[in-house]
């Protein structure tokens, strides 16, 4: 399947380009610690993003939160997680960029404005960090979320993604195999 790479050329020139609904009330955190209740949403909200992925172990997603290069978003509205979004820093001799990970809203909160508000906080953070280049990968079958990433200025590049599956850690219950399955 082919795969495309999509950054956008105006980070640095639109800093509100996103529109928000304005009836959406909800919140935007950036995760410092991983509780029962944030647990049972990701592994809640995951399976809606790849039905073959399981729950990360708390150990898991506590790494992941307390790397430097990581930030994990969460949407809240009233008490519920309602979707998340993973921000990844990456400092290369070619230059930095940034990759934005697993943008999932829960299936009974779509078309809210809440992948939306996250992507906008993903791309304010990427500017504070002082990068400029913002990447993200989408499945050519998610055709509502390509619509939103390129209305919101993203560019599609015609690029391949290759991918290798390392069995390196019983801390996530992976896709289809290619993750060892946490007991």
């Amino acid at each position: 399947m082919h795969s495309v790479c999509l950054v956008p050329f105006q980070i640095r020139s639109h800093p509100s380009r996103l529109p928000i609904r304005k009836h959406v009330v909800m919140e935007i955190h950036i995760v410092h610690r991983i509780d029962p209740t944030l647990s049972e949403a990701i592994g809640r909200l995951l399976p809606q993003l790849n039905p073959g992925s399981g729950k990360p172990s708390d150990r898991y997603l506590q790494s992941v939160i307390q790397s430097s290069d990581t930030r994990l978003f969460i949407a809240v509205k009233g008490e519920q997680v309602v979707g998340m979004l993973t921000l990844v820093f990456s400092r290369l001799i070619s230059g930095s960029k940034a990759w934005i990970e697993d943008v999932v809203t829960d299936q009974d909160f779509r078309n809210q404005g809440i992948a939306t508000a996250l992507l906008q906080q993903a791309i304010d953070t990427t500017r504070q960090e002082g990068i400029d280049t913002l990447c993200l990968t989408s499945n050519p079958s998610r055709t509502a979320a390509r619509t939103l990433y390129r209305k919101i200025g993203f560019n599609e590049y015609d690029t391949g993604v290759f991918k290798m599956a390392l069995q390196t850690s019983d801390d996530f219950a992976g896709e289809k195999g290619s993750r060892r399955i946490s007991k």
